[in-house]
């Protein structure tokens, strides 16, 4: 006897199809045609099954649905007939029963195939019956990835396989049976189906449709492409996400590159040739504005493909598409946050990126755009860990992006301040203060202060200045994760002119900074050596506050570790660091292990000191070292020094200048006692650092209350001090 379904499964299926027996819902529903011609294609061959043949009488209007109830009765035998109640809810067990005999199978798809035709509401019209928007936006679609006649079909199929007819009735994990039912749907041969199906095809390759879930060989159209195709509105979703640039620029020598990468860049634009430019590194180093400036140097316009609003991958692939085939001859691309695109390698472990995914399809649509896009076009990506290493040999240039250096900041502070009307807040050591604490670009700087010229009630010197400085912390922090730490203006007093040193620290301080300006592959290494308090550490952080350059101290014990290859590690992370910053990179009494290699007892000893001159090998940075002790340390490792620079105590006259221009900082007002000067002259081995603590012991003391002599004295127990303290450490 029949299987009754209830009267609940009944209501679910109309709201579902948003259908019933009612003639008016019938001829509103904007899917029945559709429905007509794939119900038709099913019917006309292959397999049917009971439930198939169910659900496609609930489309029919009410007198076909009568006499397909005639039909049934008919071919029923009499013993099925006796107790005929006839009805959608019923119709499933009847026509269950009659699918079990092969003659009655044949007649009763005939009696469909019939009825079918004969309530066709589009006869003789092929599978373009959506709503015409939809069906633009198809053929939109399949002009922009490529695909012919067939791969439109296979498409369309799949797109109407999840309306709520079809919706479950064709699923299977059956690999074959899919095939089979997408050929007979489409007409398309089952081998080509398998072929339209393949990594390799547009179809998967823009992830336009996509395995059902994770285990089955079912596939589906992307339901976020289904939500596009259906999306209300002129403008396809996709097309709103290409954007013109406009607003002004900043000029070229503004950016963390170097001078041959910005000449390679501007000869690549100028030669017209169609080419693929990968912009690589850290948030906020200007890499878009780069690509703005660029364009507009260029006379070219420069078209955004921006991110989708939820991140959606498929869509903005489609606006690439899109962009480029708009887009041709005098235009650049510029493809910004393209992590997700590009990043398609599988993740390792846990410390892996995010990526959109491990498929082959995903890196086949890759590998083809770039082959065959003939417009210009930027990329624009934080990371390039996961881009594989096929995608990446097609590109035609790439740029890495450093963070800005305290010396590039400086001088960007100083080009868009010039002529701003906010300038006058400014004077040059507060400009130097926030190029040294804030690690924010050219948009960074230029968006803090337009915000603070277009407040109604603008602040003025301390309070615009502390406004200022929350706006750019706030930026550091969106950008690094963390609020840089604020070092102060420092105004302790440093005489430099009157250090003691083997070579013209001004012609030094020149060439520290000619070197960070260039594009040197070589470092500059320089070794400061000589008695504790001569001013070798002290006279670097001076000077690389002077040019804005950052610097990273290190003293040895700090590299040094107890553990097993740790040392050689915080040696390597040192180097890396102060490379990646391009910053100045210190390394505080660095003879604790650079000892003599001849003269090691343990392996440790040797590896340490192997380790640390493979990084300075390859660092092109400035390194700092300075030394105590340079007779002990190792001879290869002095050799590796560019430049070696002896710092030694104060001659009797520099001392005489040194104390004159620190007591005139504490005592501004007060008078030198003239024979002070016989008794300062007269110390043997004082070095500033000695002035520097003596002066700082009396500064609660008025000028009036010293003694002749005093200070004198102070020193020369200073001197004492230091020489006692200099044996050699451990046993004896």
């Amino acid at each position: 006897m029949p299987n009754r379904r209830s009267s609940r499964k009944r209501r679910r299926f109309e709201r579902r199809t948003g259908l019933n027996r009612n003639a008016e819902m019938h001829s509103v529903s904007v899917y029945v045609p559709v429905y007509y011609y794939y119900i038709q294609r099913l019917l006309e061959s292959g397999p049917l099954n009971s439930d198939w043949l169910s659900a496609f009488a609930e489309i029919l209007p009410n007198p076909l649905f009568e006499e397909l109830g005639e039909h049934v009765h008919r071919l029923l035998p009499d013993e099925a007939t006796e107790d005929f109640t006839y009805g959608p809810n019923n119709l499933e067990g009847y026509l269950q029963y009659i699918l079990e005999s092969p003659n009655l199978s044949r007649q009763i798809r005939q009696v469909y195939l019939d009825l079918f035709r004969k309530s066709d509401p589009a006869p003789g019209q092929n599978h373009h019956r959506l709503p015409a928007y939809i069906e633009e936006r198809l053929a939109e679609v399949i002009e922009l990835v490529g695909l012919d006649d067939e791969g439109h079909r296979i498409l369309h199929a799949l797109y109407c396989w999840t309306l709520p007819l079809f919706d479950e009735r064709t699923v299977s994990d059956d690999s074959q049976f899919n095939i089979e039912l997408l050929s007979r749907l489409t007409g398309v041969h089952p081998s080509s189906v398998r072929e339209l199906l393949s990594d390799q095809s547009p179809l998967l390759s823009f992830e336009l449709v996509e395995p059902r879930n994770r285990y089955s060989s079912a596939f589906e159209i992307n339901q976020q492409f289904r939500h596009d195709l259906e999306y209300p509105g002129k403008a396809s979703s996709w097309e709103k996400l290409l954007e013109k640039d406009s607003g002004s620029t900043f000029a070229l020598d503004s950016f963390s590159v170097r001078n041959s990468e910005l000449e390679t860049l501007l000869s690549i634009l100028d030669d017209g040739v169609p080419s693929q430019i990968l912009f690589y590194g850290s948030a906020g180093t200007g890499k878009t504005e780069l690509a703005r400036a660029l364009a507009h140097n260029s006379g070219r316009e420069l078209i955004f493909v921006n991110p989708a609003p939820e991140g959606e991958v498929l869509k903005r692939r489609l606006a690439l598409e899109r962009a480029v085939k708009m887009h041709q001859g005098n235009v650049i691309i510029c493809v910004d946050e393209a992590d997700a695109l590009l990043n398609v390698s599988p993740g390792f472990f846990f410390f892996a990126p995010m990526t959109a995914g491990d498929k082959n399809h995903e890196k086949a649509w890759l590998n083809q755009f770039l082959e065959r896009n003939q417009v210009t076009t930027i990329w624009i990506t934080n990371d390039k860990r996961a881009i594989p290493e096929s995608v990446r040999r097609r590109f035609h240039y790439s740029v890495p992006f450093q963070p800005l250096s305290g010396s590039q900041r400086l001088k960007l502070w100083r080009t868009i301040l010039e002529g701003h009307p906010l300038a006058r807040e400014f004077d040059d050591d507060y400009i130097r203060l926030l190029a040294q604490n804030f690690p924010v670009n050219a948009a960074g700087i230029h968006g803090s202060l337009s915000y603070l010229k277009a407040m109604r009630k603008r602040p003025r010197g301390k309070r615009f200045r502390s406004r200022l400085e929350e706006l750019l912390k706030s930026r550091s922090r969106v950008l690094h994760g963390k609020s840089p730490k604020i070092r102060a203006q420092n105004n302790e007093p440093f005489f430099p002119e009157f250090l003691e040193a083997s070579v013209d620290l001004s012609a030094l301080k020149s060439s520290i900074e000619n070197h960070l300006n260039s594009e040197s592959d070589r470092g500059q290494h320089l070794l400061f050596y000589g008695p504790p308090g001569t001013g070798k550490t002290k006279w670097i952080q001076k000077m690389s506050d002077e040019i804005a350059v950052e610097v990273h101290v290190h003293r040895a014990s700090s590299l040094l570790s107890p553990f097993v290859g740790m040392s050689e590690r915080q040696i390597r992370e040192a180097f890396e660091k102060a490379e990646s910053a391009r910053a100045i990179l210190i390394i505080d009494e660095v003879d604790s292990f650079l000892m003599d290699r001849s003269r090691a007892h343990r392996s440790w000893e040797t590896t340490m000191v192997n380790e640390f001159l493979d990084a300075m090998e390859s660092f092109t940075g400035v390194l700092a070292c300075t030394s105590n002790r340079i007779d002990d340390m190792d001879p290869a490792a002095i050799r590796r020094f560019r430049q070696k620079v002896e710092f030694r105590p104060l001659s009797a006259d520099n001392s005489w200048k040194m104390f004159q221009a620190y007591f005139r900082h504490y005592y501004p007002r007060a008078k030198i006692k003239p024979e002070e000067k016989e008794s300062i002259t007269a110390l043997k081995g004082v070095t500033p650092s000695d002035f520097a603590v003596v002066f700082e012991n009396l500064e609660s003391r008025t000028a009036q209350s010293l003694k002749p002599g005093e200070i004198a004295d102070a020193l020369r127990k200073e001197v004492k001090l230091r020489r006692s303290d200099s044996g050699p450490i451990g046993f004896r």
